[in-house]
C-alpha cells in the first residue's frame, strides 16, 4: 500500500490531516522576556494556511537560563500562556495540528553561568559550565513538567522535547559532554 503526502495520519487520538510536517526552526524574533511577538503569531499562521498538516512552534525555553538565545521563546512562566494559546488556536484555525518544541540548551546556554552534566567547555566557548547537582538536575526535570502543562494549557496537541543538536538532553546521553559518576553517567544509560 503506498502512502501519499496527502493521506491523512492518525497518532494515537490525534487526526492529522496529511504528512506534511513543519520542522521546529528558531526565529529568534522574541526578546529578553520570551513572549510571543506579532511575528510569530503570523509566522506559524501563515505556514498552517499553506497547508502543512502538523505545525511545530520553534525551540521552545523551559528556563530563562536555559535559551539558545536571548530572542528565543519562552514557556518558563504561565506569563507566556496566552500568546502561546494565540499561536496555537491561529494554527488550528487554519486546519493543523499545533505542536511546540520545548528546550533547554545546557552548556550551550546564553548567560555567565550556564549548566550542564559534567564541567567541561564547548569548543570555540569561553565560558565553563556548572555540572548540575542532583537538586538541578530534579528541578530541571520539574521545568520540562511545567512547559509541558503550560504548552497543555495553552492549547498545542503535541509536545516535543528536544534532545539532539548537542542542547542538555543529548549532552547527558553523550561520553564527550557527561563524565559524571553518578546514575546520570552514561555508563548507566545504556545498560
Amino acid at each position: 500500500m503506498q502512502m501519499k503526502l496527502e493521506t491523512p495520519i492518525k497518532l494515537k487520538h490525534i487526526q492529522i490531516k496529511n504528512r506534511l510536517v513543519m520542522a521546529p526552526m528558531c526565529m529568534y524574533q522574541s526578546d529578553n522576556t520570551g513572549v510571543v511577538k506579532p511575528f510569530h503569531e503570523a509566522h506559524y499562521y501563515m505556514h498552517a494556511l499553506g497547508g502543512i498538516g502538523l505545525v511545530m512552534v520553534e525551540a521552545t525555553a523551559i528556563s530563562k537560563h536555559g535559551r539558545i538565545s536571548v530572542n528565543d521563546l519562552g514557556i518558563w512562566s504561565d506569563d507566556h500562556i496566552q500568546g502561546l494559546k494565540v499561536i496555537s488556536e491561529r494554527i488550528k484555525e487554519a486546519g493543523s495540528t499545533s505542536c511546540i518544541q520545548i528546550n533547554h540548551a545546557g552548556r550551550k546556554s546564553v548567560g555567565q553561568y550556564p549548566f550542564a552534566p559534567s564541567q567541561i567547555k564547548m569548543d570555540g566557548k569561553d565560558v565553563l559550565p556548572k555540572a548540575m547537582t542532583l537538586l538541578d538536575i530534579k528541578e530541571t526535570i520539574s521545568d520540562f513538567q511545567k512547559a509541558a502543562i503550560r504548552a497543555n494549557e495553552a492549547g498545542f496537541d503535541m509536545v516535543e522535547i528536544h534532545a539532539a543538536h548537542g542542547y542538555l538532553i543529548s549532552q547527558f546521553m553523550s561520553p564527550l559532554s557527561n563524565q559524571r559518576d553518578d546514575h546520570y553517567d552514561i555508563k548507566h544509560q545504556f545498560l
